[in-house]
């Protein structure tokens, strides 16, 4: 689905006044889940990461987050 078609969701007209939501983006679309977050009416406060310790080969520069 294109960013533009998202956005457009009307997750604001459903969602409860103190809803929270939980928006999963890869590292690279951070700037693009963003702009959803705020095209939805919600606030941006915070991420939290899914650490995933074993990633096989290589250590730097995995996006291990």
């Amino acid at each position: 689905m294109k960013l533009d078609l998202i956005k457009k969701l009307p997750v604001s007209d459903l969602a409860a006044d103190d809803a929270h939501l939980y928006l999963w983006v890869t590292n690279s679309n951070i700037d693009e889940g963003l702009e959803v977050i705020k095209a939805w009416g919600f606030r941006y406060i915070t991420m939290f990461h899914w650490i995933k310790p074993k990633m096989g080969v290589g250590n730097y520069f995995r996006n291990a987050s």
